[in-house]
């Protein structure tokens, strides 16, 4: 059965941006900073632009009404405005603190990780000691796939800040992606042992128990981010995992449709619960959310091929070897795909279409004995006996050594 994978779990960047309540000079500008100020911690984000743009008019280089309206710029989600005033704080003092750190955030935003991570190197080398630009160039890392680079930034995270929480889930689930379980555990249970209340880190603790086939704990930790956050998709969808495994499809259903009903936009959550509606042979259902899958996108996983077996389970042949046709156009390589074609040709008598498939299995894996197998019927079908008897000869040879691919 086909695992669901969680796309987008990690934890925002949780850095506080924040004016660092510095003294501003009795210029044309400061009241104006400081009008911009209050309407700030009023939350009136729009006022206090107006009142910040006013100072930076009156005193282009004043460096702390540039830094608040990046700041305030930021709040309203202007994220190219906000970076281009920092730009111009860069300039005044590049060497302050924190400052390219927010702008490395920045760029994170706008989903510019190369221009973050230069900016979080940049803060480290002017702070070698600041936890968070440690922790945030990680996150970019693993965003990145570079897992191994990600945990050397979290652990100096974690050496700088024992306290940052965050960097254990993070650091937990780098070990995740590199199937060190034990490590991951580890990890994770002292991001709960720090916060109880953490939802992701529970999650992924319910996913280490599971990938290690342990799932009363697993089903244990996925309880509680339930409990936590009773909203939470993936938490219904990998205990419908849980379930699934251990051949409890009533229970797995449940959960999964759940799951759709929380985030119905997710494939995965239709393509696992087609899998278990097919299980408890709800065939009418299962073609609902396979289709339902294809309409998310069109080219999703393996979803044309299931598609064909029900249709071919029920007989209907025309559909089946419509959705087989499009798996092997969009799979090449799946070698289960022309086999049911050879199989369906050759049950009509269309041999020449069955050759041909059968022939695509034995070219893409030549120790399938099942495509041998039925190869040589269909020549002994043809009465070219010769030619069936390479094949059963073959097919024997394959299954004594115990050589037939799983199904």
């Amino acid at each position: 059965m086909k695992k669901i994978v969680v796309f987008s779990f990690l934890i925002g960047l949780g850095i506080i941006l924040f004016s660092s309540g510095l003294a501003y000079p009795e210029q044309n500008s400061a009241p104006y900073i400081k009008l911009g100020l209050d309407y700030y911690h009023l939350k009136e984000y729009t006022k206090a632009r107006q009142a910040f743009e006013q100072a930076v008019k009156l005193e282009p280089d004043n460096f702390e009404a540039h830094y608040n309206l990046a700041l305030t710029d930021l709040e309203l989600k202007e994220y190219e405005e906000a970076t281009e005033e920092l730009m111009v704080c860069v300039k005044l003092k590049p060497a302050y603190p924190g400052i390219h750190l927010l702008l490395g955030n920045l760029f994170s935003y706008q989903q510019l990780p190369e221009k973050a991570i230069t900016e979080y190197e940049k803060e480290i080398t002017i702070n070698p000691s600041d936890a968070l630009a440690w922790y945030n160039l990680g996150q970019i890392l693993y965003w990145q796939g570079e897992y191994e680079k990600a945990m050397e930034n979290f652990e100096k995270a974690i050496d700088l800040n024992p306290d940052l929480k965050r960097a254990y889930t993070s650091l937990g689930m780098s070990y995740f992606k590199l199937h060190r379980w034990d490590k991951a555990l580890e990890s994770l249970q002292k991001a709960v042992t720090q916060n109880p209340k953490h939802v992701d880190s529970h999650l992924y603790l319910g996913r280490v128990h599971l990938e290690q086939k342990n799932y009363e704990k697993a089903e244990k930790e996925l309880q509680i981010v339930i409990e936590l956050e009773p909203k939470n998709s993936y938490a219904h969808a990998y205990l419908a995992n849980i379930y699934m495994e251990q051949g409890e499809y009533p229970k797995a259903e449940a959960e999964l449709e759940k799951a759709v009903k929380i985030k119905p936009d997710e494939p995965f959550f239709h393509y696992n619960l087609a899998h278990t509606y097919v299980q408890l042979q709800k065939y009418a259902q299962a073609i609902e959310e396979f289709q339902e899958v294809l309409k998310l996108k069109p080219v999703f996983q393996d979803t044309y091929f299931h598609l064909g077996s029900i249709y071919y389970k029920q007989g209907k042949n025309e559909q089946a070897i419509e959705c087989y046709e499009k798996e092997t156009q969009h799979h090449p390589d799946n070698p289960d795909a022309y086999f049911n074609l050879g199989l369906i040709y050759f049950e009509e008598k269309k041999y020449d279409l069955a050759e041909q498939n059968l022939r695509k299995v034995i070219q893409i894996n030549p120790q399938d004995a099942q495509a041998h197998e039925l190869l040589g019927d269909l020549y002994a079908e043809k009465g070219m006996y010769l030619q069936a008897a390479d094949h059963h000869e073959k097919a024997a040879q394959l299954k004594s050594q115990g050589s037939q691919p799983p199904e």
